[in-house]
């Protein structure tokens, strides 16, 4: 799966969820669990925020955001990330949600749920453990309406 749109519904009816992870399993289960949602999906595979990017970002208005922490085999690439959205203006009130194998019941997890935190996370699941409810996703968008 590349850098794509993939929707059950046309934006303006549905969620509109950007998706961050270099995994395309990962981004396979999500489409799959949100399409049944009628949510509207940018997922992207690349953990930059280049221009083009972000003018379809602009265009898209995500209610979303939903990034993974270890990608491209660097869990500081997902950080990295987070501190790019925050910079973005029509980002800034859009809810960051961080979904990472990294984060599990371990002290080791515990400090990064703590760091995702500090980083300016709306919520932080393990894919693992505590992988999100469809419902929890769609909650936290309609909530930054």
């Amino acid at each position: 799966m590349s850098d794509q749109s993939l929707s059950n519904g046309s934006p303006e009816q549905t969620t509109r969820i950007a998706i961050f992870d270099d995994s395309e399993d990962a981004l396979g289960c999500y489409v799959e669990l949100l399409k049944k949602h009628s949510a509207h999906i940018l997922a992207y595979k690349r953990p930059h925020l280049d221009p083009p990017l972000l003018t379809e970002l602009e265009a898209f208005q995500p209610q979303l955001i939903i990034v993974d922490l270890l990608m491209d085999q660097d869990q500081n690439e997902g950080y990295r990330l987070m501190r790019e959205i925050h910079k973005v203006d029509f980002l800034q009130d859009v809810p960051l949600v961080v979904c990472s194998n990294l984060i599990n019941n371990s002290l080791w997890g515990r400090k990064e749920r703590q760091r995702c935190v500090a980083a300016g996370a709306t919520e932080v699941f393990g894919k693992i453990e505590s992988f999100p409810e469809p419902e929890e996703l769609l909650n936290l968008a309609q909530g930054s309406e």
